[in-house]
Formats: C-alpha cells, structure tokens, sequence
C-alpha cells in the first residue's frame, strides 16, 4: 500500500533523511486560529463594505485561513483518517 504524502516519511531539511513528523493537531488548531482572525476581519468590512484597507485584510486573512485547512486536511485525509489515529 502507498502512503499518501502526508503519511509518508518526509525529509526535514534541518536533519538528513530525518522523518518530518505530521503533526495534524497544530495544524488543525493553526486552521482554526485562521479562522477566528478571518471572522473578526470580516466585521469591519462587512459594516463598511466597499473600503478597500478592510477588504484587503478580509481577503488576506481567508488566503491564509484556505492556506491551513489545506495543511491540515490535505488531500485524501478522509480516506486515511484511521491510519492518523493510530499514530501511523
């Protein structure tokens, strides 16, 4: 069976031929934290919709919100959801 990249053993660029480790639960909190930050910009914006330094920071922070759930739900994740939670 092959492991889908996130699953796989990963090289740290720090240590040679060192296993990057997955670690899905910071990235799903940094995922959420992104989603907060999103949240709280889009109420400027939404009040005043139409200014442009709002929407800008509106747009920057659902860039970076879109940026960690893909980091933390990579592709296929579901499919190997098991396999996380057994610690492979």
């Amino acid at each position: 069976m092959t492991l889908p990249l996130f699953l796989s053993a990963r090289t740290n660029r720090d240590q040679d031929q060192t296993p990057a480790h997955f670690d899905q639960l910071e990235r799903a909190r940094r995922c959420e934290q992104a989603s907060i930050l999103n949240r709280k910009a889009y109420d400027p914006y939404g009040r005043h919709a139409g200014r442009a330094e709002e929407e800008e920071v509106w747009t920057q922070t659902a860039k970076l919100f879109h940026k960690t759930f893909a980091e933390a739900f990579p592709a296929k994740f579901d499919d190997h959801f098991d396999l996380l939670k057994q610690g492979i």
